[in-house]
């Protein structure tokens, strides 16, 4: 400091409530409905901050996720990608969510052709982009939920059987190790069951009550006498059983799962653990939640008949979406490539740049365009302001496909399978003058 008189000059730094996605995190793991998801969980901080929600339209569904201390911004952006709506926070902290499809079919919020005139317009600069486009989409590198049966007596019920040829004699500590391995969470053998089976179909009804099976094994002793132990959904009484002739290791049971060396909610296998008689055969071995490995294909059939001849004589354009070792069901991969089919599509014209002198739009807004060979809807994505001799301009960036800049393609690898079951601990410290403050919370 001096004791003379001098200009200082101080520069600020605005944090728009946009940017406050990006600083402030959140943690989400387990199964939930998207919208309690959203609303409860990821954008809470933003709530307890002042941010109140407007526009709050998606479909919802029950969906897994392992977000450990995510930002909000990643979360959203994860989430938007896979099941196609769009995001913004506007600068009165209010947060519009809406399902990108049903925005698309809604009235315009502008008009610009022949009869409507855009007051101030500048300019308007469209820009295709196709190289993301794409009417086949290839998921490699992921496990598929699917049923297992195996019945030795009626070889045509089998279906992705757990093994492939009767056992012989299994003795105490004998073992039998699974093709495949096999979920036993709760919330994964329902989500399974529903996928493969569907609500209304079950995999066996025993007096009265339906069940979804995480694994069931029945089959005869040396004896001729009877045995049967599972793990399995009881969907009439809502309650989660197990067999009291099973466990795990060191639990002293008569049969014993084997888990897998990095999943604890996997198994892959089981161990005989009895004393007095031997095992001479297995007669069922029933699974609603095993995991296949699977390279899967969504073809998007009208759009290859309309691109047939043109693009290509098949009209078939692919893309491969690497999926990172991920769990799903067949729905939840039919839902990540229609969404992404929907933000890649070439039947408008991609993205489109206006210029105006006056302050119009609003990001979030419809403006349906029939000028210069543009035609279609478009969302508004982006508004720079830039004042420049005395003059200011309103630079608007339009859009009708890749919302998002496919997000979740670019940071995929991020976003690795975690254990279903593991239990993470979290240290919260308060800093106060000279004391500190410890909390501990385990996050399931």
């Amino acid at each position: 400091m001096r004791e003379t008189d001098i200009e200082t000059d101080i520069n600020i730094t605005l944090l728009s409530p946009m940017k406050m996605a990006t600083l402030r995190t959140t943690t989400a793991v387990g199964t939930y409905q998207l919208k309690d998801l959203v609303e409860n969980t990821i954008l809470l901080p933003l709530l307890d901050d002042g941010f109140t929600i407007g526009d709050f339209e998606i479909k919802d569904r029950q969906i897994t996720v392992n977000y450990l201390v995510e930002t909000i911004e990643y979360c959203l952006n994860n989430l938007s990608n896979k099941f196609n709506f769009w995001w913004f926070i506007d600068k009165y902290k209010v947060i519009h969510i809406k399902d990108i499809s049903n925005m698309f079919k809604s009235n315009p919020d502008y008009i610009y052709d022949d009869t409507h005139r855009i007051g101030g317009l500048q300019y308007i600069k469209p820009t295709i982009h196709s190289d993301d486009y794409a009417n086949v989409v290839n998921f490699k590198n992921v496990r598929i939920y699917e049923y297992s049966r195996v019945n030795f007596s009626n070889s045509a019920m089998n279906h992705n059987p757990l093994i492939d040829k009767q056992i012989a004699v299994l003795k105490k500590d004998g073992q039998v190790d699974f093709n495949y391995p096999v979920d036993i969470n709760e919330k994964n053998i329902i989500k399974s069951g529903k996928s493969n089976l569907g609500e209304a179909q079950w995999d066996e009804v025993e007096g009265g009550d339906r069940y979804y099976y995480g694994i069931k094994v029945q089959g005869s002793y040396s004896d001729n006498s009877t045995f049967k132990f599972y793990i399995r959904y009881n969907a009439t009484k809502k309650i989660f059983e197990t067999s009291t002739n099973l466990g795990f290791e060191n639990d002293g049971k008569e049969f014993t799962l084997i888990k897998d060396s990095f999943f604890s909610n996997l198994v892959t296998g089981f161990k005989y653990n009895g004393e007095s008689k031997s095992i001479k055969s297995i007669e069922l071995m029933n699974s609603d939640s095993v995991l296949i490995w699977n390279v899967n294909k969504l073809y998007n059939d009208k759009a290859i008949t309309e691109k047939k001849g043109k693009i290509s004589s098949t009209g078939i354009v692919e893309t491969t979406l690497d999926m990172n070792e991920s769990w799903k069901t067949i729905q939840e991969l039919r839902d990540i490539g229609i969404s992404y089919m929907d933000k890649n599509s070439l039947k408008l014209n991609g993205t489109i740049e206006l210029c105006t002198d006056k302050e119009i739009f609003e990001i979030g807004k419809i403006i349906d365009i029939d000028k210069f060979l543009i035609t279609g809807k478009y969302i508004i994505t982006e508004i720079r302001e830039v004042y420049s001799n005395n003059d200011m301009n309103y630079y608007i960036i339009a859009k009708n496909s890749n919302m998002l800049n496919n997000f979740i393609d670019i940071f995929r690898g991020e976003a690795t399978q975690e254990s279903e079951n593991k239990t993470y601990k979290m240290y919260v410290t308060h800093y106060e003058e000279e004391n500190i403050y410890e909390r501990h919370e385990v996050v399931q």
